[in-house]
């Protein structure tokens, strides 16, 4: 079932760690910081997801779904 990420625009710090591990979801805006590139995210893809969540250094992404 697919889910849904966010990135939390107040927190992110710009790092990018989160588009090296996930290209398709995630992109950089203009801004310097992460945005979510799918709306909804195929369920296959939700262990690599939940590493990013592990993994941003902002504590910026999380999951819903």
């Amino acid at each position: 079932m697919p889910f849904t990420a966010r990135i939390d625009r107040d927190t992110c710090e710009g790092h990018g760690l989160c588009i090296l591990d996930s290209p398709a979801v995630f992109e950089m805006d203009d801004e310097g910081c992460a945005t979510v590139a799918v709306h909804e995210v195929p369920d296959e893809l939700r262990a690599k997801i939940e590493g990013s969540v592990r993994g941003c250094p902002a504590g910026a992404i999380s999951i819903e779904g």
